[in-house]
């Protein structure tokens, strides 16, 4: 991939810390707050223009990020349930 998808996984975890800082949580735009979500419409496409297979990397890179976003949509609708750390290590 062009820009790598573990580059990609951190910035959504440094988007989550964020987000759950109330004191950074004011400062993120309603934009940036859908990055996980344009994410995962993205990247199988560019996937499909390397033409190679999906390497196990890559694959644990948009697994964080579906559940990174999962859990800033819970954050944002105020119904967060489970710990990040939980969430990661069951998969």
């Amino acid at each position: 991939m062009l820009i790598s998808g573990a580059r990609m996984a951190g910035a959504m975890l440094i988007l989550l810390a964020a987000i759950r800082l109330p004191a950074l949580r004011q400062l993120v735009a309603k934009e940036v707050r859908s990055t996980g979500r344009h994410l995962n419409e993205l990247i199988p496409g560019w996937m499909a223009v390397s033409g190679e297979p999906v390497s196990p990397s890559v694959d644990q890179s948009l697994r964080i990020i579906a559940e990174v976003t999962d859990l800033i949509e819970q954050d944002l609708r105020g119904d967060a349930r489970y710990q990040l750390v939980h969430s990661l290590v069951r998969n």
